[in-house]
């Protein structure tokens, strides 16, 4: 594990492989390990993957603007990493900080990938999740491990390593990441989204399927579709994800 330190911040984060740099984006609560899946990209791309603050070993003074901590963050590692432009890859409520930190620093983002995402909460499913989400972290955040944690892994073992980094999460850090992306609206960034950009969906399982629409108009975002997948895109049907983000890649960088 590598660590950038700023603003009395400490951000851990994982680098593999080598090449054109992709940046993963976790949702709340789970951290890096999520990516698991994703690690044979690294036989041809540089992986970075971060812990964001509160998640794994990573800190930060404030339990504010989570949003622009988060991009703060992200521009940290790359300034540590001497890297310029980078591709971000974000999943589930990660895509807010990727779509922010793409309109708030074109400069450093070379493409953006996004599963299952959105640019605000405005169906009654995905408010019914974030409400559910943040009562049992109130409640009883075992719950909600145990929940995670099967629904984000593939096996067993992975699920063992999972519960074992979610544990590690910081309350309050993980309560308002659910806040901040619950309550922003960023519909207003998407027409400053200049880079290539890839959004994937399952089918009509996939609790943010309805997002789709909200993309498709705009005319620098491509849409794929994942053949009997729900929302846990990178996890349950990696091969397929992973397949999607190389070509993309291939095709416009």
């Amino acid at each position: 594990m590598k660590k950038v330190t700023f603003n009395q911040s400490i951000i851990y984060y994982q680098v593999e492989g080598e090449g054109l740099p992709i940046l993963f984006i976790h949702p709340p609560g789970i951290g890096r390990v999520v990516f698991h899946a994703q690690l044979p990209l690294a036989n041809y791309y540089q992986l970075i993957l971060p812990d964001f603050s509160g998640h794994g070993q990573s800190t930060s003074p404030s339990h504010r603007h989570i949003i622009k901590q988060y991009c703060s963050e992200i521009e940290a590692i790359l300034d540590h990493e001497g890297i310029d432009k980078a591709i971000l890859c974000a999943y589930s409520a990660g895509g807010i900080i990727a779509q922010t930190f793409a309109c708030q620093y074109p400069d450093r983002t070379e493409a953006l990938i996004v599963s299952g995402g959105y640019p605000n909460v405005s169906t009654a499913r995905l408010h019914l999740l974030y409400y559910a989400g943040m009562l049992s972290l109130r409640m009883t955040r075992n719950y909600l491990t145990k929940i995670l944690a099967a629904s984000n892994t593939a096996n067993d073992l992975d699920k063992t390593t999972l519960v074992k980094h979610i544990n590690q999460t910081d309350f309050k850090k993980w309560y308002q990441y659910y806040f901040s992306t619950h309550q922003v609206n960023i519909k207003h960034y998407l027409d400053n989204i200049n880079c290539p950009s890839l959004f994937v969906y399952g089918n009509k399982l996939d609790f943010t399927y309805y997002y789709q629409q909200v993309y498709q108009s705009q005319s620098r975002i491509e849409l794929a579709f994942v053949d009997l997948g729900t929302h846990q895109i990178p996890v349950k049907k990696a091969q397929a994800f992973n397949h999607l983000v190389k070509q993309f890649i291939d095709r416009h960088i």
